[in-house]
């Protein structure tokens, strides 16, 4: 799965985790929203390039089931 897939998916199941744990407050859930767009800012500022290229570098990210990341876009 890649980052941008566990967004999207994120968007589709917030409310049932909220609900599932409901001890999680709507911030504890703004802060797991967060990270994504956390990522892709310290992207852009360690690399020096653009939001898009920070953007294109997380997403084109695959973590395999042993939990590294790899490039989707390249072939082993």
């Amino acid at each position: 799965m890649n980052v941008y897939d566990a967004t999207a998916q994120w968007q589709k199941i917030k409310g049932s985790v909220k609900e599932y744990f409901a001890e999680l407050t709507d911030n504890d859930i703004l802060e797991i929203e967060a990270q994504n767009d956390l990522l892709i800012g310290k992207v852009q500022q360690r690399y020096q390039i653009g939001k898009e290229e920070a953007e294109s570098m997380v997403n084109n990210k695959q973590m395999t089931e042993d939990g590294k990341i790899k490039d989707s876009i390249k072939q082993d």
